[in-house]
């Protein structure tokens, strides 16, 4: 973990003074399509893991419980009562929902 760290720092180091460098710009691209292979790689890996696909169904459960009681805990105010937001023109609380 410390060597990928590393380089990701070693990289701002030499990008934070190039980054006015039109050649450098060019790079994007380049990164947009590494990124689309490396995801490519990964689901590769994980469609030839037996043990992967035999526990897809465990898996996508879990995740799916995991996302629901996630968005059911962020959309449910404490206590049960209306949330309170800050009015954008004023100091004083409104009531929201």
């Amino acid at each position: 973990m410390f060597t990928f760290i590393s380089i990701m720092a070693v990289g701002v180091l030499i990008g934070y003074p190039l980054r006015h460098k039109s050649q450098v710009r060019k790079i994007t691209p380049l990164i947009h399509i590494v990124v689309c292979l490396l995801l490519f790689l990964l689901g590769l890996s994980i469609g030839l893991n037996r043990l992967i696909i035999d526990n897809l169904g465990y898996f996508c459960g879990q995740a799916a419980v995991i996302s629901s009681l996630s968005t059911a805990w962020n959309t449910v105010p404490p206590g049960g009562e209306p949330m309170r937001t800050l009015h954008p023109t004023s100091t004083r609380y409104s009531r929201t929902m």
